[in-house]
């Protein structure tokens, strides 16, 4: 009988010992560091979305928060072999969770990983453009933010309503938004309907803008859109200072160039993206499956003016700044 005894509390012991060592691990696990890669534009100090998201970071309940270890892995200007390279050191260094704050580092990250949960930011549809294979639920370890912009006809109709005298407008974009948002196709019908001609030039970094905008040809035009394009995200303010020394009417692609000086912004709530990306960065830190998690999207659209806009830019009509939702002075 004490023989019996004693093999069952062998037994028992020999049980007990590995879920001792498991809950062991997992209490480190849950308490140790969280490796987390970002995957930025230029430098940490000059990517204004890294910025952003450490803003962001504030709402993160704090148990979290200082457990984050962020490295940040630079994709310089989002050319494709530096994000493959960027991405490809991000994953060397064995981080626990990736956030990747566009549709092409996301899209990267998905070639070469399977397994490392993404949060990721895309202004282009992520279906459409293969980062996830739904909005709802998805195969891959990844969900985030569509910013799904699809404002460049309403920007033409309130650059006309704020500059009732122009006729013709350039659209200023790169690409890929050209492709995602239909611009030769949809927004010729659009100018039309109201009355304006409507060129759009590409441009995929701030040299080939400064191109474009060296030629003669180009001060021809009325008025200008700058939509919220990768070009835009880095070098609005360059870009917008080359359409004010000209005198020209522009709608800008933030609220943010419109508190720098330009006339007039028309925009989705970007405000919601950060904290948003960084909430589903709480819920897959909590245990929740990235792949189970829905696109979240913006559901607010805001319309910015400056009544006196900076030297060089004409003041847009009254009109328009009484329907505005934020009105810079």
């Amino acid at each position: 009988m004490h023989i019996d005894r004693l093999a069952r509390t062998f037994a028992l012991a020999i049980w007990i010992l590995p879920c001792l060592l498991v809950a062991s691990v997992d209490h480190s696990q849950a308490t140790g560091p969280i490796r987390l890669a970002f995957l930025g534009r230029l430098t940490e100090s000059e990517d204004s979305g890294f910025s952003r998201f450490h803003k962001a970071l504030g709402g993160m309940p704090e148990a979290l928060r200082s457990r984050l270890r962020i490295q940040f892995f630079s994709t310089i200007k989002g050319e494709p072999e530096d994000i493959e390279r960027a991405v490809d050191m991000a994953l060397a260094a064995r981080p626990q969770i990736i956030v990747a704050p566009s549709s092409a580092t996301a899209l990267a990250v998905k070639k070469r990983n399977g397994n490392i949960p993404v949060v990721f930011a895309s202004f282009l549809d992520p279906v459409r453009y293969a980062v996830v294979s739904s909005t709802t639920q998805r195969t891959e370890p990844m969900t985030g933010v569509w910013i799904s912009d699809d404002l460049d006809g309403k920007r033409l109709e309130l650059l006309q309503d704020a500059y009732p005298h122009i006729r013709s407008v350039a659209l200023l974009i790169d690409r890929d938004w050209g492709e995602n948002a239909g611009s030769e196709t949809r927004l010729p019908e659009v100018a039309h309907r109201l009355g304006l001609s409507l060129t759009v030039l590409y441009a995929e970094d701030l040299v080939e803008a400064n191109r474009v905008l060296d030629n003669p040809q180009v001060r021809s035009f009325d008025a200008w859109c700058l939509p919220p394009t990768g070009l835009a995200f880095l070098h609005s303010k360059k870009v917008l200072d080359r359409l004010r020394s000209w005198g020209k009417p522009v709608i800008a692609s933030s609220a943010a160039d419109v508190e720098g000086g330009a006339p007039l912004s028309y925009a989705l709530d970007y405000s919601f993206a950060w904290p948003a990306m960084v909430d589903l960065l709480v819920r897959i830190l909590q245990g929740e499956p990235a792949n189970s998690i829905p696109i979240q999207r913006p559901q607010r659209s805001v319309l910015a003016v400056r009544a006196q806009p900076a030297t060089g830019f004409p003041v847009p009509a009254s009109t328009i700044i009484q329907r505005a939702d934020q009105v810079f002075q």
